[in-house]
């Protein structure tokens, strides 16, 4: 790999991260799958260095690269739900109000990514704690 791969994995990997600890702050997430916490994290990750949306085609090659490499299958609804309920708490961090700074400063910054674009479900799973 290139240097500049390596800084993209790299970013992809902390952001990753971060997702998934955002799922410890939600009681939603309690019963999940971890892996399908961890594909949904990653997920994201991409999607926010790419300013838009994934492409189906590359988020499906994504998961079914994922599925076969580990010999698991996904719900893909599921990895979806989760994915939007990730932006959802991502929306509602502090890490959230800084990236949304930092866009207003830098506008080219590929590194964020606005919540608001994703249509989340109706429907979301509160924790007791909220």
């Amino acid at each position: 790999l290139t240097r500049s791969e390596h800084q993209i994995a790299a970013c992809i990997q902390q952001r990753a991260i971060f997702f998934a600890e955002l799922a410890l702050y939600d009681y939603s997430f309690v019963s999940k799958e971890k892996p399908l916490i961890a594909v949904a994290a990653i997920l994201n990750a991409i999607e926010g260095l790419e300013n838009g949306p994934i492409q189906e085609v590359r988020r499906v090659a994504f998961v079914s690269a994922v599925e076969n490499t580990f010999d698991m299958e996904f719900d893909h609804q599921k990895v979806e739900g989760m994915r939007h309920r990730l932006w959802y708490i991502y929306s509602m961090s502090a890490q959230y109000q800084e990236d949304e700074i930092s866009a207003v400063d830098q506008p080219q910054d590929m590194m964020t990514r606005k919540v608001t674009e994703h249509n989340f479900p109706q429907s979301v799973d509160h924790s007791p704690i909220c």
